[in-house]
């Protein structure tokens, strides 16, 4: 998520101010700010699942087409990296990975917002308890008996 916030307050420049957890009664225009995302699970394969993710990203200005620019800025610059976003750690450091976003879509929700929907699945193995290994391997058939360790 981190490296989503930082691509995107990149591409909507400096004078776009973030807010990260809650938006403050009296805050600054021009903004942008990331609630939550949704996150919903699916089985993915034998040994994994995936978890998808939707954000609803906001961009707010004092006027419609001000916050309009900044989101369709926000797009172009996400389509124009054909929807790779690069990896940070957790020191903010590139990790020279990345990963692809799902189409993201911009649309007005109220006078002077407007909302970026951006979305990915993340795949992630399932918890497996460590097995223990066979130690002795006995197998019984025609020709004889196999013993092995």
């Amino acid at each position: 998520m981190a490296s989503v916030m930082q691509f995107i307050n990149t591409a909507a420049g400096e004078d776009v101010t973030p807010y990260y957890w809650n938006v403050p009664a009296n805050f600054i225009v021009p903004a942008v700010y990331y609630p939550s995302p949704e996150i919903t699970t699916n089985g993915d394969a034998l040994n994994s699942y995936e978890m998808a993710y939707t954000w609803f990203i906001k961009f707010f200005c004092h006027e419609d087409e001000d916050a309009h620019q900044i989101a369709l800025r926000v797009l172009t610059a996400i389509q124009g990296a054909r929807r790779c976003i690069p990896l940070i750690s957790m020191d903010g450091a590139s990790t020279g990975r990345d990963f692809k976003l799902l189409d993201p879509q911009i649309r007005q929700v109220e006078p002077g917002t407007w909302q970026m929907q951006v979305r990915w699945n993340s795949p992630r193995y399932y918890d497996v308890a460590e097995i223990q290994k066979a130690v002795k391997l006995f197998m019984s058939g025609i020709g004889g008996t196999l013993y092995g360790e």
